[in-house]
């Protein structure tokens, strides 16, 4: 499949995105029974813009809009950078209908920042009288707030004794 598509005159990018849709629409397909019984709060699956449109919001927009529609399914988030740049491609995103998943958030402010972008957005569509059933959620990385704060947790916690599975041996049990 990738020879074909490579002799096509597929770009490195586009070849990409191709597979990338192939997997993911699949993936959404399995994950539909779920999103229905759950009225769309799980069953999620995401494909992010390609990372270099990270400073374009224009193209960033562009491209998020071409996937969801490329994609055709309900349950398929739209990464978009958190980033100052990926800002008005989320509000604009939201307002034309796509389903956005934000990451690149590494901070409180961060987090704030993308809220207001995608409630600019919900605003938007309430005003043009569209519906405001947008979904969208934020992906943290806890990471690498993990990292800022593991110096100062002790060394175990009861964490672990809580949790309903065994957890992995890290060098922290658990982050305070």
């Amino acid at each position: 499949m990738i020879c074909e598509k490579r002799s096509k005159g597929k770009s490195d990018e586009a070849l990409f995105f191709d597979l990338a849709l192939e997997d993911l629409t699949r993936a959404a397909d399995l994950f539909q029974p779920i999103y229905d019984r759950t009225d769309g709060v799980d069953g999620w699956v995401s494909l992010e813009v390609s990372p270099l449109l990270a400073y374009d919001p224009a193209s960033t927009l562009g491209a998020a809009k071409e996937l969801h529609v490329r994609a055709g399914r309900p349950n398929l988030f739209i990464k978009i950078p958190g980033t100052q740049e990926g800002l008005p491609a989320i509000e604009e995103a939201v307002f034309a209908g796509v389903p956005v998943n934000v990451t690149l958030l590494f901070s409180r402010e961060h987090y704030l920042a993308a809220a207001e972008a995608f409630m600019r957005g919900i605003e938007r569509r309430i005003d043009a009288g569209l519906k405001p059933d947008i979904a969208s959620v934020a992906s943290v990385f806890v990471s690498r707030w993990d990292s800022a704060v593991v110096t100062s947790c002790p060394p175990s916690s009861d964490l672990d004794s809580a949790l309903p599975w065994p957890s992995v041996p890290t060098k922290r049990t658990a982050v305070c």
